[in-house]
């Protein structure tokens, strides 16, 4: 599977994350507002595996 497809799958998996931790916050199953761990945990998990790709894809480009 190339780079390109797997920053592909990753981004509609994060969009779908999103849209659904969003949704969830509208209908106040959860709380955003007061819970800044699952907020800026969700923004890590999003960063790091977006490094992680581009690691990969420069360990193997060398």
């Amino acid at each position: 599977m190339s780079f390109k497809r797997m920053k592909g799958i990753l981004a509609l998996f994060w969009l779908v994350a999103s849209i659904v931790i969003v949704v969830l916050d509208i209908n106040g199953v959860i709380n955003l507002a007061r819970n800044n761990v699952l907020f800026f945990g969700v923004i890590l998990s999003m960063f790091v595996s977006f490094q992680m790709i581009n690691y990969f894809e420069k360990k193997k480009q060398k």
